[in-house]
């Protein structure tokens, strides 16, 4: 088996939908990964020495060697960050074990996992990641049986399901393409069905729906299908520049289909010739718009003759088109949408060609003169009650059963489900009590070694929220989602083009009101808001929160940049901020520990212009809460509980399990504050509301417990009184006070 190994430089890498492709965390530049991590390195130690810096100095230059079923811990030993992996001396380490940031808000469990490799791997290959050919996921271990969709759509002849962005909606689509469509030979002959590689696919595999020995029967290979990706549309700049795409859209299902050019008897002169501008890329340029636009009933059309039967139309990616005009004030969107939906209606509606449809996407969209409803086109949105949930992640019982296949131990199982239940589950469908997890994260989970990172949040994403982020309307919903709290939004509609227009149009404060809405469920279709499991009386709306911590901590970061980006904050002194509150541990909580963490503090608000727009205590803690939140899943407060009068605190709890309880005040000298009463008071609020109590029941396998009252006098300087218990007999009642000056 290939040797294989986890660098710390995945601590400031994730890997990208693209295969292939990886970005950077710090910058979020996007590269090539190419089986090893020596470019990755040297970006970080031209763009990020520091950051590169900071794991020679705190000793975490961890590289695993897989070889084989066993693994080994192997730890590196310092040299110059130049040097080749192969130049590097290594020592074995006997501990197998590796920090993560658990998220354990209902299971009391240890801050540890192990990553170790199954004791045994057969010689099929484990995951196919970054491919939707599901004649090659199909072969793996990993390999999740959905076929008894393909049975659940023959319930409806037209309709829409909609998933975020690698939830298996492509592979779904290719395995019910294999299932359905006729397999000819190269002059346009079915083959013999069971000689046939899909045959082959599904009966040697014996999935579910082959028990279906009617259905199969009536339905396996037995149908001419036009399969159709509007992948190409996904960058377009103008109206024209989409028609170009459209083109290729048409060629690459037009060319699935050549066979049709050997049968003459079908074609006339003039369909011959037609055919051969489609298929050809030189001619294909060259396709008028009508063309363009009865292209696909010109080739149902063609199909019916030559199979004397109706075709099924297939269309991944419908909505791709969508990314270009999300935010963007594009003068070209209604008829750009306009078109799209014109096609769609004359390939699907009154066609006696077309028996049926089956499109899947990510967001559902509507034109002002076409919709849903005038196609027939019955629609299925994401988690909504229906009964197409379940074929799109991973359900608790399948994750259960891809789980024994990879770890042995009861024990362990067990403590692997509840962390990708923190981390990459909680999509709910609260009609059905039905909890989905993001089938992508699970599938890199245990392609990584089961080390909890997030695989799944595009970065495409990240520009156009960290610009809708600085809205403050839109922040503020940002951050009571952050905290936890649900927000009401109705999910019932498509997209419109209003809809479109209103987001590339936020200068008003009309448009602004109306956006908020409309983002909330944009945030919803592509994946990062799950539904709560508490119902409004409308069945239109829906309650969402953040489903999981990998979501939590995206949108947090991109938060925490749009902070930055609007305030000059400097990303290494929220770095240092990082640092100083992981290096709390059951063996390091000296008086220098608190020095740092308060030097960290007044560092990066003294460096930024935020204290020009300061006004009250909970404004300095709400972009605390959002720094910590940034970095440790596990990042509570209660800024916007009810009663803001009360004590208003922050818990974080670090890579090694200690919980940090912070309280802000702001010194007013006009009623004879000192800094030491203030910091001392904001600590003694910590106390009365009994969070150390709270922190005990919630959290029991933890590493102690510290308590940071902060000052922020009138030069907008921080001072802190801080306490600690680590062992029994250490008192949080009589806390330390601590000022740099």
């Amino acid at each position: 088996m290939p040797r294989k190994k986890v660098s710390v430089v995945w601590d400031h890498f994730i890997r990208l939908l693209e295969e292939g492709s990886v970005q950077c965390t710090i910058c979020n530049k996007k590269m090539k990964f190419f089986g090893n991590t020596t470019n990755l390195k040297e970006h970080l130690r031209r763009t990020h020495p520091d950051q590169l810096a900071a794991h020679d100095l705190q000793n975490e230059g961890y590289i695993l060697f897989v070889d084989g079923p066993k693994a080994k811990r192997m730890k590196q030993i310092k040299q110059d960050t130049d040097e080749t992996a192969e130049d590097i001396n290594i020592e074995e380490i006997e501990q197998e074990s590796f920090m993560i940031k658990e998220h354990p808000y209902s299971e009391k469990e240890s801050f540890t996992v192990s990553i170790s490799r199954p004791e045994s791997i057969n010689s099929e290959p484990i995951f196919c990641l970054g491919s939707d050919d599901f004649s090659k996921i199909v072969e793996t271990t990993g390999f999740i049986d959905k076929s008894l969709l393909i049975e659940e759509l023959f319930r409806y002849n037209y309709l829409l399901i909609t998933a975020p962005h690698a939830f298996g909606k492509s592979t779904n689509w290719n395995m019910v393409k294999r299932f359905l469509q006729i397999e000819v030979n190269e002059d346009g002959h079915a083959k013999d069905i069971r000689q046939t590689e899909n045959y082959k696919i599904f009966r040697d595999k014996r999935l579910a729906i082959t028990e279906r020995a009617k259905f199969c029967k009536d339905h396996m290979g037995q149908h001419p299908v036009i399969s159709i990706n509007f992948k190409p549309l996904c960058f377009i700049q103008s109206y024209d520049d989409m028609l170009n795409k459209f083109k290729l859209v048409l060629r690459r299902s037009f060319i699935e289909h050549r066979y049709l050019l050997k049968n003459t008897g079908l074609l006339l002169r003039s369909s011959n010739e037609l055919f051969h501008k489609y298929c050809d890329p030189a001619q294909n340029s060259t396709l008028t718009e009508p063309e363009i636009e009865m292209g696909f009933v010109f080739l149902s059309e063609m199909l019916f003759l030559h199979f004397r039967k109706q075709s099924i139309v297939m269309i991944d990616n419908f909505d791709s088109y969508v990314d270009s005009l999300i935010m963007k004030n594009n003068p070209d969107t209604e008829k750009i949408i306009n078109f799209i939906q014109l096609v769609v209606k004359e390939m699907l509606k009154s066609n006696q060609f077309v028996d049926r449809a089956f499109l899947t996407g990510v967001f559902p969209v509507s034109s002002s003169g076409i919709s849903t409803v005038t196609l027939n086109l019955k629609q299925f949105f994401f988690l909504d009650n229906h009964c197409f949930c379940k074929y799109y992640g991973v359900t608790v019982e399948e994750l259960s059963e891809v789980l024994k296949k990879f770890i042995s131990d009861t024990t362990e199982r067990e403590k692997t489900e509840r962390i990708l239940a923190e981390y990459y589950g909680g999509y709910l469908v609260p009609s059905q009590n039905n909890n989905i997890y993001n089938l992508w994260s699970v599938l890199n989970y245990l392609e990584n070694k089961r080390v909890p990172l997030n695989y799944w949040c595009q970065s495409e994403h990240y520009d156009l929220f960290r610009d809708i982020f600085a809205i403050k309307d839109i922040s503020d919903e940002i951050q009571l989602l952050l905290l936890g709290m649900s927000r009401c939004t109705d999910i019932s509609k498509a997209l419109s083009v209003i809809n479109f227009k209103t987001l590339g149009n936020l200068s008003s404060r009309e448009e602004v009101i109306a956006s908020e809405n409309i983002f909330l469920k944009i945030l919803y279709h592509l994946g990062y808001m799950s539904g709560n499991e508490s119902l409004t009386l409308d069945p239109s709306e829906m309650f969402l929160k953040i489903p999981n911590s990998e979501i939590r901590l995206e949108l947090a970061r991109i938060l925490k940049d749009t902070y930055v980006r609007k305030y000059a904050f400097k990303e290494r002194y929220i770095r240092t901020l990082h640092s100083s509150a992981n290096s709390f541990n059951i063996h390091s909580y000296d008086e220098t520990k608190f020095e740092h963490f308060c030097k960290s503090l007044n560092d990066l608000f003294s460096t930024s212009n935020y204290y020009e727009s300061l006004k009250e205590s909970n404004d300095l803690q709400i972009i605390l809460f959002t720094f910590l939140a940034s970095k440790f899943c596990i990042t509570q407060s209660e800024i916007y509980k009810s009663n803001l009068s009360s004590s208003v605190d922050i818990l974080t709890v670090n890579d090694s399990g200690v919980g940090i309880f912070i309280e802000t005040k702001i010194l007013n000298e006009k009623r004879g504050d000192t800094k030491q009463s203030v910091a001392t008071g904001a600590h003694r609020q910590i106390l009365d509301k009994k969070c150390c109590e709270y922190f005990d029941r919630n959290f029991e396998a933890t590493m102690g417990k510290i308590c940071i009252g902060i000052c922020v006098d009138e030069q907008r300087k921080i001072s802190i009184a801080y306490s600690y218990n680590f062992h029994i007999g250490d008192e949080v009642d009589n806390p330390v006070f601590l000022s740099l000056e």
